[in-house]
């Protein structure tokens, strides 16, 4: 297979060294060149969303908290499914997950996206890259009182391999896999 040559823009910041890092040795992509701007480092988030579509499926709360990680993001989220469900359903739901990324065999997309914990401890920020960056931990499920079919959770996910990174790259594959270019 041919490789598709790749440019990465915005090569200085941690999003785009990390890119990099994902395309060096790529199986399906070369990295031709790098690019970035001095003013990137002041664009307000606000300006980068500007126009984005967002679609509302589900009732969902969520709380992203900062601590001094380097990378990984920790949330607390509460959701209300339609209908009743257990505990273990729910678990089983998750680790059962599949999408699109794990259906194409992309490169960089793990066997398994969503990796569900049974005991009170994980998971955990800084526990996180051992299980690798570009899944996503969830445990401590519980039922949520404050909503009729609520239940609650804790998440970890890396904000660069799973983000911004990682992300763009997995991007460029689905668009390759699906013949985009």
């Amino acid at each position: 297979m041919r490789k598709q040559k790749a440019i990465v823009i915005g090569a200085t910041g941690a999003a785009g060294q990390n890119i990099v890092e994902f395309l060096t040795n790529h199986p399906w992509f070369e990295l031709a060149g790098l690019a970035a701007s001095s003013k990137s480092a002041s664009f307000a988030y606000s300006k980068a969303i500007e126009g984005a579509i967002f679609f509302e499926r589900a009732r969902i709360g969520a709380t992203c908290t900062r601590v001094q990680v380097q990378t990984v993001h920790t949330e607390a989220v509460y959701v209300d499914t339609k209908k009743p469900c257990s505990l273990d359903e729910a678990k089983n739901a998750m680790r059962e997950y599949v999408s699109e990324p794990q259906k194409l065999k992309l490169p960089s997309a793990p066997k398994k996206p969503i990796i569900v914990f049974d005991g009170p401890k994980m998971p955990q920020p800084k526990l996180h890259r051992q299980y690798g960056g570009d899944v996503t931990l969830v445990g401590r499920l519980r039922r949520d009182p404050v909503f009729k079919n609520g239940l609650a959770y804790i998440v970890t996910s890396d904000n660069l391999d799973k983000g911004a990174g990682g992300g763009a790259v997995q991007t460029a594959e689905y668009l390759k896999a699906k013949r985009y270019f």
